[in-house]
């Protein structure tokens, strides 16, 4: 495990160029003006670099919340907040694995786990939490295609079971509310990334690996004409501001280095004021300013969270408040990371 890298601060680097510059000036002895003149553009430059303040941070450092206790969660591919309460986590297994999600507190703990009837487990591999007329909702994403071969994927949601007590009873069981079958409009798309836009009525999808990075969307409630089989996510704006690897990746790790820019897990808050994109090795937090759809919000430039470099980070989901962030990784152990919120204010939506 490594933490992100520290770079150079930006006075010595003023520092350094600002030496090599002053050789180039005429700064003879016998005009000891030059002298002045150098001087005071030296002390200018270091003196407005220090005294420019810092590009505002949302979150401040990763803290290591616990460890992922269950030790039946061997392969954490989604991470979602509970509705009901601000202490629990959802999370489940990734491909293959049986239907069933696992309830774990903000600390690691284990607080049992729900099979879900009448949903198949493919390759599950996101998991989102939505609340709609005060009812709370978990959509488990069966999306998952790494050789882009599915001619289509399956979302399941179910009502949020309610934990009363310690842990869920060993059987609980829950069944599916709705069902939606998806294809791409741009052919099979391995994606790892789905979140639930409430204001917007959508569900937005990332694709994994593609560059730039797709991000879709279909209806959360699909209606009249668009109520046919499957629902078609349609493309409405491209991501291409996630750093790419660099050789150091490729050094550091040459077997999977290559692939620390692909998308992992995707999250809203509940307003839908931010929207948060994990990959395996970063985070990255787009603010939508009120009025400003997605494809204006994902123009820019992510901030980056500095989420400690894990094994292979595959969950992540905003806190019910939004005031946090968590991460964990696909492998055992599974650290549980947290990162909390430093900004007073935020923009939110209409």
């Amino acid at each position: 495990m490594g933490l992100p890298e520290v770079r150079d601060s930006a006075p010595l680097s003023l520092l350094q160029n600002r030496r090599s510059n002053s050789a180039t000036l005429d700064l003879n002895v016998t005009r000891p003006w030059a002298w002045c003149i150098a001087a005071a553009v030296l002390v200018f430059a270091v003196a407005a670099s220090l005294g420019r303040p810092p590009e505002p941070q949302a979150f401040g450092d990763a803290v290591h919340a616990g460890q992922i206790e269950n030790s039946e969660i061997d392969e954490a591919s989604g991470l979602a907040a509970s509705r009901r309460r601000s202490d629990l986590l959802w999370t489940h297994n990734d491909s293959g694995a049986v239907p069933r999600l696992y309830a774990v507190g903000v600390d690691g703990r284990d607080h049992g786990a729900v099979d879900l009837r009448g949903a198949s487990s493919v390759d599950w591999e996101d998991l989102a939490a939505f609340e709609i007329d005060g009812v709370p909702y978990l959509l488990i994403a069966d999306t998952g295609d790494n050789d882009a071969e599915r001619k289509s994927v399956m979302l399941y949601i179910v009502e949020e079971p309610e934990l009363r007590g310690d842990r869920f009873e060993d059987g609980t069981a829950v069944s599916v509310a709705w069902s939606l079958e998806v294809v791409f409009e741009d052919g099979p798309m391995d994606c790892e990334g789905v979140a639930v836009d409430v204001p917007g009525q959508r569900i937005l999808f990332v694709s994994k690996w593609t560059v730039p990075l797709r991000l879709y969307e279909i209806p959360l409630h699909p209606s009249g004409s668009e109520v046919r089989s499957p629902a078609v996510a349609t493309r409405v704006a491209e991501i291409a501001n996630i750093p790419q690897p660099t050789n150091a990746d490729r050094e550091e790790d040459p077997k999977f280095g290559q692939f620390r820019s692909q998308t992992t897990a995707l999250d809203v808050t509940a307003d839908a004021s931010e929207l948060l994109l994990v990959t395996y090795a970063n985070a990255y937090r787009f603010e939508r300013a009120a009025g400003e759809g997605w494809l204006q919000a994902v123009s820019r430039p992510g901030e980056r969270l500095a989420i400690p470099l894990m094994a292979q980070t595959e969950a992540g989901a905003y806190a019910l408040d939004g005031q946090s962030v968590f991460v964990t990784s696909e492998q055992r152990p599974s650290p549980l990371f947290r990162l909390d919120r430093v900004e007073s204010i935020r923009p939110a939506t209409d």
